[in-house]
């Protein structure tokens, strides 16, 4: 592995309109990422920037709303397989974003779930909290705010370990540099003595990535090839697709005739992918359980 030394892979997650591409800027100190104040996502396929900075090259993936719950399914899994496939062997950092003074409703926590049964219950290990508009913090410290937040935001923090800080991304620049080198301490401190995070889903991305690597060369361009489309995502989609509808099942309760079948099939097929490699059957059985979600739809 060694295509991917001295990297620091970050991905963002939130609700539109929390600042996610806002803060992936600030991490790159550039306009990488379309950042707009208004309702809609402005981002709708996850992508990614690069920077190197103190001798060490960040990979930031900034990715559309995969907690907003009126998102399509359909267009949720492809955003899933998307991040995924980037942040290939796995992420340094999970950033959950949010504005100073929201809260979770249930459907936000249920979208946490979803993410929760996607990437486990250790990934809240590799797990931070960032509070964008500090300014609106008027004049607490965060410590003090974090005293004051709902319940559910509070057993947020509490799952990441209270690891938790404020980006002002409408700040002077050396004020924004100072949050971004808080938040590479921050990090470095939370994966001493760890590498990335990983599971099974990031794994067996693993296999069409490295097989694309070995053809191309360089990972940020199998990393390009993904999130545009290309090659490597398709190679991506009929391998993680089988694993992606398990876990869309599992988290719909209307079609539970179907959750056993569909959670079985998707690990039989994973597990057979991470053994031998071979993605050739994985785009049928993505089909075939995708036609069983619709047999068994309410």
């Amino acid at each position: 592995m060694d295509d991917f030394n001295n990297e620091i892979r970050i991905v963002l997650f939130g609700k539109t309109g929390t600042g996610k591409s806002s803060t992936g800027n600030t991490i790159l100190n550039r306009e990488e990422f379309k950042a707009e104040c208004q309702g809609q996502a402005v981002t709708d396929k996850s992508s990614f920037g690069t920077r190197t900075l103190n001798g060490r090259k960040l990979i930031v993936v900034d990715t559309p709303g995969l907690l907003d719950t009126h998102r399509d399914r359909e267009e949720m899994k492809t955003e899933i397989l998307r991040s995924v496939g980037i942040c290939v062997p796995g992420p340094h950092a999970i950033l959950f974003v949010m504005r100073i003074g929201d809260r979770l409703t249930d459907d936000d926590q249920n979208c946490i779930q979803l993410f929760t049964e996607m990437f486990g219950e250790h990934v809240f290990k590799y797990a931070i909290v960032v509070f964008t508009r500090e300014n609106d913090l008027n004049g607490k410290t965060l410590n003090q705010y974090c005293q004051t937040v709902p319940d559910a935001i509070r057993n947020l923090l509490t799952q990441c370990s209270n690891r938790v800080i404020a980006f002002d991304n409408n700040g002077t620049y050396r004020k924004k540099n100072k949050a971004v080198n808080s938040l590479l301490r921050m990090i470095d401190n939370m994966i001493y003595g760890q590498t990335y995070y990983s599971n099974d889903l990031l794994l067996s991305a693993q296999v069409p990535f490295m097989a694309r690597l070995n053809e191309i060369g360089q990972p940020d361009a199998v990393r390009q090839e993904i999130a545009g489309g290309g090659t490597a995502f398709k190679n991506v989609v009929r391998t993680l697709g089988p694993f992606i509808i398990g876990i869309l099942i599992s988290s719909s309760p209307s079609i539970n005739a179907a959750k056993a079948v569909g959670s079985i099939i998707a690990e039989k097929v994973g597990s057979n992918v991470l053994r031998t490699g071979n993605v050739g059957d994985a785009a049928g059985v993505t089909a075939a359980v995708a036609a069983l979600i619709s047999n068994y739809k309410s």
